[in-house]
């Protein structure tokens, strides 16, 4: 008797749904083969990654003949992506830590000259 595919697409949905919230995880499916039981879900687990942002690998079809070569490459590209995305990552925190202190540097002279003006609601009355 065969197991259900059913179980296995739900690990898959489950897996899909999780990665996607969780801040420090990538996604990544390997498969034999592009169909099969499990390939009308595959769009579903795609939209469920891209949607959240979150980096998504899906290497479909690995090679019968020589798989551990093609893994190594799929491997070293991921490796490559995952320090570039690391990279605009850290530049982003960078960025949005300067304009923070930018902003913070701007409301304390805007702050500074409202407190050295007289109040000018009060000057109209």
């Amino acid at each position: 008797m065969r197991p259900c595919s059913c179980s296995s697409t739900n690990h898959k949905v489950w897996a899909a749904k999780f990665t996607a919230r969780h801040p420090n995880l990538v996604a990544l499916e390997l498969s034999s083969f592009k169909c099969g039981h499990d390939a009308p879900i595959y769009g579903v687990i795609e939209g469920i990654i891209e949607r959240s942002g979150t980096p998504y690998f899906s290497f479909k079809d690995l090679d019968e003949n020589k798989p551990s070569g093609s893994i190594r490459i799929r491997v070293e590209t991921i490796d490559y992506f995952l320090r570039r995305y690391r990279e605009d990552i850290v530049k982003r925190r960078n960025t949005e830590r300067d304009i923070e202190a930018q902003l913070a540097v701007f409301e304390r002279s805007l702050r500074s000259q409202a407190d050295s003006q007289p109040d000018m609601a009060m000057a109209g009355d």
